[in-house]
């Protein structure tokens, strides 16, 4: 049974890391904290005892409610919309409705604050307080030289029914529940209600969270049959491994293929690369001074869209998408983004500072 834990700053015996998770009512951590997560595997039965700790007659009472709101649901219908990738290619994206979309986002708060869903530390997407920089910043930290990207085929929509009530028997507290009659069938009854034609749809607020909890065991499994100097992080679909020093990165790739099974690699996105050379990841490079930046292309066209900005009440300018656009970048490189504001301000006598 894998479980997933806030790490706490000393160590501590498994016998207590139950009492750790009780105190994870509250998840969200404090904003400029980074907050890491330990996963370890326990045996199920041997650690019953202390689960009942966790009252488990609540969960299910919580698990029953939750799948009955989920009966009162009228509408589940989506929108189904494309968006371009930036790899070339379109994505789709499938939206619910806004009844169906308020009763996911109840799911997915009920499954995070009552039944203790936490990620692993390898994940950095869709998960609070970790982003695109955070997952870089590991493999600057570890003053990595060489790094393999990897793509998982399909991601969202590889995830059917049977697949995901397989995986969740191995991951705390599903390998409870399901064992629970009437949880059982709640779990199933949520569920159908996160599925879209037997599969986890992009676009729905749930399927992110469902996604991270499911990839759980995947992502012990690598990190533990890597050397200890290697670093691996998953952004979605998006993983990558670094190391200081060159490695055979195709017996890495066939690891992580025979791991993540019944998940396929899509082998036409893999990339192998040092640091000296093109070290694009997650849409940030991490150059050969171990600088994370947003490169000069993006800082070219951002002063292009200032100087424009300021010379023009365009409708073509959207403010908000500019002022993302200005925050985004600015959390990667703040002292840059803050200094090109104040230039542009004094140039052009605007004040830019208020776009942050």
């Amino acid at each position: 049974m894998y479980v997933t834990y806030k790490k706490p700053k000393e160590p501590m015996p498994y016998g207590e890391i139950y009492e750790a998770l009780l105190l994870q009512q509250d998840i969200t951590p404090l904003i400029d904290t980074f907050q890491e997560y330990n996963t370890i595997i326990l045996d199920a039965n041997e650690n019953f005892d202390l689960y009942e700790r966790y009252q488990l007659d609540k969960m299910v009472d919580r698990l029953k409610r939750l799948a009955y709101n989920c009966s009162l649901v009228n509408d589940l219908s989506y929108h189904t919309f494309q968006i371009p990738k930036a790899s070339g290619g379109f994505r789709e994206i499938s939206a619910p409705n806004d009844e169906l979309k308020t009763m996911q986002n109840k799911i997915k708060i009920a499954f995070e604050r009552n039944l203790f869903l936490l990620p692993s530390n390898n994940a950095h997407g869709f998960t609070y307080n970790r982003n695109t920089k955070t997952a870089l910043e590991q493999h600057k930290n570890n003053n990595s030289k060489w790094f393999l990207k990897m793509d998982i085929k399909d991601f969202f929509p590889s995830w059917n029914k049977e697949l995901i009530l397989n995986q969740l028997q191995g991951i705390f507290p599903f390998t409870y529940l399901l064992q629970n009659q009437e949880a059982e069938e709640a779990i199933n009854q949520i569920l159908d209600i996160c599925l879209l034609d037997n599969k986890l749809p992009q676009g729905s607020p749930v399927s992110p969270l469902l996604t991270n909890i499911l990839m759980i065991p995947f992502d012990y499994e690598i990190q533990n049959s890597l050397p200890k100097d290697y670093i691996y992080t998953r952004y979605a679909d998006d993983i990558l491994i670094s190391s200081m020093y060159n490695f055979n990165w195709q017996n890495i790739q066939s690891m992580v293929e025979c791991i993540v099974s019944p998940l396929l690699i899509k082998r036409s996105k893999t990339r192998y690369s040092s640091s000296n050379g093109r070290n694009w990841n997650l849409g940030l490079m991490l150059n050969k001074d171990n600088s994370i930046t947003i490169g000069w292309r993006q800082k070219k066209l951002l002063k292009a869209t200032l100087t424009h900005y300021a010379l023009t009440d365009s409708p073509n300018i959207n403010k908000h998408q500019l002022l993302g656009l200005i925050s985004y970048y600015h959390m990667i490189e703040p002292k840059y983004i803050d200094y090109l504001l104040d230039k542009y301000s004094n140039k052009f006598n605007k004040d830019f500072r208020h776009l942050i």
